[in-house]
């Protein structure tokens, strides 16, 4: 109630402000409306993010199974009986409580990773195997992270698993290529969600353990890739090979090719990577992508999710050392503003699928929450190692 009354105040104030100047009734500047306006913003706390991550985190308790540890697909507290689990989104989830570890490195953060793995495979029928290559793609890069910021190598031997059986996907139609689903009706479906993360697995393999055999995978996937599902003029990255259909891009296709090159180019420092994922990340922040500088949004359980991927490696981007100064001033900037849209709409810290809008009380998916989730976790990532390039 404080956030919606501060929020009406800076409304009023600024209408207040506006009216006196229109009206001469003082010597009020422009200047001083936006001074007031990024007074009232400080006020209310928009540009805290570790406040915003932890609040935006524990509203994900919300949705949280506890007697069959998983994150379920509908807000519990809205729709009781609706139980749903979804392994791709539980797998971005545990991405997310190792983003909570590696800033609070506490053993209940610890113990939270732990829960949540192991509710995966017991709500999977007792298995990490899945049908869909792409899902057990995503939960081998969590796995990878979870296994590089515990030590425990449960985590590496359940990557090591599911990267055998994603590497059987690989088959000869279309040139080569992993397929999306294990079904004979998918065996030519060929799509970027499963090929860029396993790429991005090849080569973290390759960079962790040095196994040559992974270097080759990662080469071959990418080799195989880029010439069939990245537009080389504009760097835009579509969904599946055969599929130029425009409103087929999706942010989280973008997000894993700018990850996919910049892991090849980590590993063999050779700039063509860089430039790809440069390429890409400069159509993702464009106008024509990005219309008014927000990521296109997503209005399901799986189209939620993607933007909140997209930022992720987005993020990885702009950590790079060696980046030009002023790239990197630009995509800060711009994953701020997709920040504050959210936060201005997110009062209370629910979000909604598309960032510029507020949340939707009848539509509270899990997808939704862990996507705005991570966001503010990756901008307070930015803040621990750029906070000059932030508004403050």
């Amino acid at each position: 109630m404080k956030s919606i009354m501060l929020l009406i105040g800076v409304m009023l104030c600024n209408m207040t402000l506006s009216m006196e100047v229109c009206n001469g009734k003082g010597n009020v500047s422009e200047q001083r409306i936006l001074e007031t306006k990024n007074e009232r913003e400080k006020e209310i706390g928009l540009y805290d993010w570790d406040r915003a991550a932890t609040k935006a985190r524990l509203n994900l308790s919300d949705w949280w199974v506890s007697d069959r540890n998983y994150l379920n697909r509908y807000r519990l507290s809205e729709n009781e009986t609706r139980r749903t689990f979804d392994y791709w989104i539980n797998a971005q989830a545990l991405d997310v409580m190792i983003d909570v570890f590696e800033r609070e490195k506490t053993s209940e953060n610890k113990d939270w990773i732990l829960r949540l793995y192991k509710g995966i495979a017991v709500n999977n029928n007792n298995s990490y195997i899945n049908n869909f290559y792409d899902d057990m793609a995503w939960l081998t890069l969590a796995c990878l992270r979870a296994y590089e910021v515990t030590g425990d190598t449960v985590y590496k031997s359940t990557a090591d698993r599911l990267w055998r059986e994603i590497k059987i996907g690989w088959n000869d139609l279309k040139g080569g290529g992993i397929r999306w689903n294990k079904e004979n009706r998918h065996e030519g479906s060929k799509n970027a969600c499963i090929n860029s993360p396993a790429c991005i697995i090849a080569a973290r393999l390759y960079r962790m353990f040095g196994n040559e055999d992974d270097l080759r995978w990662a080469h071959k996937i990418y080799n195989w890739e880029k010439p069939l599902m990245v537009d080389d003029a504009t760097g835009r990255v579509w969904d599946a090979v055969g599929n130029h259909n425009p409103g087929w891009v999706f942010t989280y296709n973008q997000g894993t090719w700018i990850g996919a090159a910049l892991e090849m180019y980590g590993i063999t420092h050779e700039k063509v990577y860089l430039d790809d994922a440069l390429k890409t990340m400069n159509w993702v922040v464009s106008p024509e992508y990005s219309k008014n500088g927000i990521l296109p949004g997503g209005r399901d359980s799986d189209g939620g999710m993607f933007s909140g991927v997209c930022v992720r490696y987005m993020t990885n981007l702009i950590l790079l050392p060696e980046l030009d100064t002023d790239l990197r001033k630009r995509y800060v900037e711009f994953l701020q503003e997709n920040a504050l849209e959210l936060r201005k709409n997110s009062p209370d810290f629910y979000f909604n699928g598309i960032w510029s809008k507020g949340p939707d009380l009848t539509d509270m998916l899990l997808s939704y929450q862990l996507s705005g989730v991570m966001l503010m976790n990756m901008m307070c990532v930015i803040e621990d190692n750029y906070p000059e390039l932030l508004k403050k």
